[in-house]
């Protein structure tokens, strides 16, 4: 019961902030089309991708910038090794909705792990 309430509340907090992130992506676009030239083809292919109906167009979309604010590397459509520091350097209001709905997405994807695991284990 807990766990699948946890799971709900994961999966509405995501969903919200994937909606509120939606015009910090676009001011990040712009400011990395700026810096670099173009965007990752991620952003660009996926650019109308939003993450309740296709939500791995939505990560290919986001991960120019969940990578380098995650895991301290380039995305894999980058193409500037440099991307890192410029994601990293970005304002906080700009970078940390991401953080925020990253860590949601996590919690969600362990409560359904844990739920799977209690169910098999009974």
């Amino acid at each position: 019961m807990i766990n699948s309430a946890a799971l709900i509340i994961c999966g509405i907090v995501a969903a919200v902030l994937s909606f509120i992130n939606k015009k910090r992506f676009s001011e990040i676009c712009t400011l990395y089309k700026e810096k670099f030239g173009s965007l990752p083809a991620g952003a660009i292919i996926f650019d109308k991708a939003d993450s309740i109906g296709f939500s791995s167009g939505y990560a290919a979309k986001i991960n120019f910038i969940v990578s380098p604010l995650i895991f301290g590397k380039s995305s894999v459509d980058s193409t500037d090794e440099d991307d890192v520091t410029f994601i990293r350097g970005l304002p906080p209001r700009l970078k940390n909705g991401f953080i925020v709905e990253y860590a949601f997405t996590v919690l969600g994807l362990l409560s359904i792990i844990i739920a799977g695991s209690v169910r098999y284990f009974r």
